[in-house]
C-alpha cells in the first residue's frame, strides 16, 4: 500500500518593483506620479539607483512634498523657489545643481 506524503507548498513571493508604490502615492488623481516619470522609474532596479540620477527638480520636489517631513519640505521648497528664479535659462547645469542640491537635504531614503 503506497503511503501518502504531504507536499509543502512555498508560496512564491515575487518582488514588486519599487516604481509601484508611485501609483499609491499623492491621493489624488492630480497629485500622482505622472506617466513620464512613472515609465523613467521602471529603469531602475532600485530607488536609490534612481534618486542619484534623477534630473528632473520637480520629480525629487514631489516625492519630497509626499513623503517627507515638514523641515525637509521647507528647505526643499526655499531650495526650488531660488532655482526656478536662477534657472530662467533652463540651462541642464543649473537643473542639475538643482537636484544635487535637493539630494543634500533628504539623504534617507523616502520610499521603504
Amino acid at each position: 500500500m503506497a503511503k501518502l506524503v504531504r507536499v509543502n507548498r512555498v508560496k512564491s513571493r515575487a518582488r514588486k518593483h519599487w516604481s509601484l508604490k508611485l501609483l499609491s502615492l499623492g491621493g489624488e488623481r492630480r497629485q500622482r506620479a505622472c506617466l513620464a516619470a512613472r515609465i523613467w522609474a521602471r529603469l531602475f532596479p532600485t530607488y536609490a539607483e534612481a534618486w542619484k540620477v534623477c534630473a528632473r527638480p520637480d520629480w525629487l520636489r514631489w516625492l519630497i512634498v509626499i513623503c517627507g517631513t515638514r523641515r525637509e519640505v521647507n528647505k526643499v521648497e526655499r531650495i526650488v523657489n531660488y532655482g526656478c528664479f536662477c534657472s530662467l535659462c533652463r540651462s541642464p547645469c543649473v537643473r542639475t545643481d538643482l537636484c544635487d542640491q535637493i539630494r543634500e537635504v533628504v539623504k534617507r531614503p523616502l520610499l521603504k
